[in-house]
């Protein structure tokens, strides 16, 4: 089952990718047109933005791991 956090909630990392103290990151990987129709996807899981980007998606954000956003 799946959870739901509110855009609300969501703050923005620093530059350097790192999420402050009690937030996790979340990544957002873009798959700039592939298949003919552009669309990200978001995970908080490192081990799946990384198997996607060794399918050819791109990641977008902050950081040397891309963190996009921090999340509770």
């Amino acid at each position: 089952a799946g959870s739901t956090t509110s855009a609300k909630s969501l703050t923005l990392p620093d530059g350097a990718g790192n999420c402050a103290p009690g937030l996790r990151p979340l990544y957002r990987v873009y798959n700039n047109g592939m298949g003919g129709a552009p669309n990200h996807r978001y995970m908080v899981e490192p081990e799946i933005r990384e198997a996607m980007v060794e399918w050819g998606w791109i990641p977008e954000g902050s950081g040397p791991n891309a963190v996009f956003a921090c999340m509770p």
